[in-house]
């Protein structure tokens, strides 16, 4: 069968939509699951997937047209006032940072211009793997990689305890607090970067409210500048496969 993830209940079989409840699976231990992943793995085969993708690309190519041309022009014109050195992706290795670096990439028809990828010492292996093969496919992009490495999670959580919506501490030690220490390294002399960010207004209720093109309220040095703020899901998707485009397994699991 073709089987798509549309949402973590609802699945397209072969076309059709099927709801799935995951409270059985969830009573499982993370072992378990694993090794039934792993036992069934060898039977998985791409052949309806492909059929049902070549499909789904042939169907929506001026879909596809409309929103690749728009996103290379908006990005062509953000970087008119910047030089390529001042310029870079914000780079996590999921699925919209994927489809904005190959998005600069050609709207630059510039292979140099540099990716940050923020480690936050959390990530899933199968990120770390993308992260390889992204760096081995593009042996001419530069890939900076913002770490923390003098402080461990799980040693600041029995200290402060667990990250949550009121304290959010983990992304300031991990992830901006990262970012900031590189980027002002990279670019010491620079009082402005412009930065391609993979961020989408259907994301969330609080990222519908964001621009296009910002001032970072975090980094200083940043201007925020998002190609794909207005695609949806269905977009990232019909561009990567589009395009042919390798991503994050993480996916294929349903993630």
């Amino acid at each position: 069968s073709s089987v798509w993830c549309a949402t973590g209940s609802v699945y397209i079989i072969n076309g059709k939509k099927v709801r799935f409840s995951q409270n059985e699976l969830m009573k499982k231990s993370p072992k378990e699951v694993k090794e039934t992943i792993d036992s069934l793995s060898i039977k998985n085969s791409y052949e309806y997937f492909n059929k049902w993708k070549d499909k789904f690309v042939q169907a929506n190519k001026e879909r596809f047209h409309d929103i690749d041309t728009e996103a290379i022009e908006f990005i062509q014109k953000e970087k008119e006032r910047y030089n390529l050195g001042e310029c870079f992706v914000s780079f996590s290795g999921g699925k919209d940072s994927t489809v904005v670096s190959d998005l600069v990439i050609r709207g630059l028809s510039e292979p140099r211009v540099i990716h940050f990828y923020g480690d936050t010492t959390l990530e899933v292996p199968s990120t770390l793997a993308y992260i390889k093969r992204f760096k081995e496919d593009h042996s001419k992009t530069p890939m900076l990689i913002a770490k923390n490495k003098e402080k461990n999670f799980y040693d600041m959580c029995d200290v402060i305890g667990p990250p949550s919506r009121v304290m959010r501490w983990c992304c300031i030690v991990f992830k901006t607090g990262a970012i900031t220490a590189k980027l002002n390294k990279a670019f010491k002399h620079k009082t402005k970067v412009l930065t391609f960010y993979g961020i989408r207004r259907s994301e969330s209720t609080s990222r519908g409210k964001y621009d296009r093109i910002s001032d970072s309220p975090k980094i200083t040095k940043q201007r925020v500048a998002s190609p794909i703020i207005n695609w949806f899901d269905f977009d990232i998707w019909l561009y990567i496969l589009s395009r042919n485009i390798d991503f994050n397994d993480a996916y294929k699991l349903g993630y």
